[in-house]
């Protein structure tokens, strides 16, 4: 039978979702659920889905992995968009066999068949956890532009009002059985061992207490890269640039950026600096200008935000004093090369030392 295969619709804010009602009989084993309690304690998942093709019924498998802002590993529909998993309550589908379709987990189109959870009561960005595995909800329904085969023979179809799409924020393999979990607002975005501390009982952003912590040495690299002409990098090595010193500038960019951090990020602590290093390297045949940013200090709490921070702003320096003859100019690749110091030990990018 084909699928539901139309284009999906994201609700815009301060629409309520549609709650699917509960039909005169369902099949043995499937608890519809008051749409006052959401997920049920026996929430799990029914059946696991993929298709090879878009435009195909999709077919039950044993189990599935989840790939992180990916979707479904080997189905159609995964990408980096944010419909990357579609679900789909068992309960919906039961509706359509009482209006005398046979239809099973699959047949929708859907990756994820539930049971025991009323998905549309799920608000856009509402998280849950299945096994290992976290995804965020990010559409409720879609539309429906050319009628299914499904609408053409029952009149109707639960998918477009029912079934909802997320995104993997933490990957892992789910199978049929798998226990569903929301997790609450302020345990936002871990998975299990990731807790974040920026948010306090009632998932509100507070900054984070340090002063039971005992300073230690703090020490950070991070690194930013401009993307330019040829021409323009050859400029800057000759000298040639209408502003002046780009280098030199950038440099004292850099450090000054760095003494500003906890006024530019909203929950970073100031920080006692003990130094500030800004290195800029350019590669001519390369076209390129690379910023390295080194910051240290012996504090409660890390340097990290302080190299980034350093280091993009000196790489906008550099976009400033050349963009007059190069507006073409690009920044990216900014990242942590290496942090030491505090609870968490040594950071290398590329694996932990």
């Amino acid at each position: 039978m084909p699928t539901c295969e139309e284009e999906r619709k994201i609700v815009p804010d301060g629409v309520a979702p549609v709650v699917p009602g509960a039909c005169d009989n369902h099949s043995a084993g499937v608890t519809l659920l008051e749409p006052s309690r959401g997920i049920g304690s026996g929430a799990r998942v029914v059946a696991v889905c993929v298709s090879r093709r878009k435009g195909e019924r999709k077919k039950p498998v044993p189990s599935v992995a989840l790939v992180a802002d990916h979707g479904v590993q080997g189905d159609a529909h995964a990408g980096t968009g944010h419909r990357q998993v579609s679900l789909l309550a068992a309960e919906s589908i039961e509706k359509m066999r009482q209006k005398g379709l046979s239809v099973s987990a699959g047949d929708f189109a859907e990756n994820v068949t539930t049971e025991g959870i009323l998905l549309p009561n799920l608000p856009v960005g509402a998280r849950i956890r299945i096994g290992e595995a976290v995804l965020e909800v990010t559409q409720i329904g879609k539309e429906c532009h050319t009628r299914c085969a499904i609408f053409h023979q029952a009149g109707d179809c639960v998918m477009p009002r029912e079934g909802i799409f997320a995104r993997v924020i933490r990957p892992g393999t789910i199978s049929p059985g798998d226990a569903i979990e929301r997790i609450p607002r302020g345990r936002r975005g871990e998975g299990k061992g990731m807790p974040f501390n920026h948010f306090d009982e009632g998932g509100r952003a507070v900054m984070v207490d340090v002063g039971a912590k005992e300073p230690t040495r703090r020490v950070a690299v991070a690194s930013a890269t401009v993307f330019m002409k040829k021409e323009t990098a050859a400029a800057i090595t000759a000298g040639g640039m209408k502003k002046g010193d780009v280098l030199g500038i950038a440099r004292i960019a850099g450090i000054a950026a760095a003494k500003k951090t906890s006024g530019l990020i909203p929950l970073a602590h100031p920080v006692a600096l003990t130094s500030v290093s800004v290195d800029v390297g350019v590669d001519g045949e390369r076209g390129t200008v690379v910023v390295t940013s080194t910051v240290k200090a012996f504090d409660r709490t890390g340097v990290e935000m302080e190299a980034m921070v350093s280091a993009s702003v000196a790489a906008l320096t550099i976009y400033d004093m050349c963009k007059g003859a190069d507006r073409g100019i690009s920044i990216g690749d900014i990242f942590l090369l290496s942090k030491e110091g505090g609870k968490s030990g040594a950071y290398r990018r590329g694996g932990r030392s």
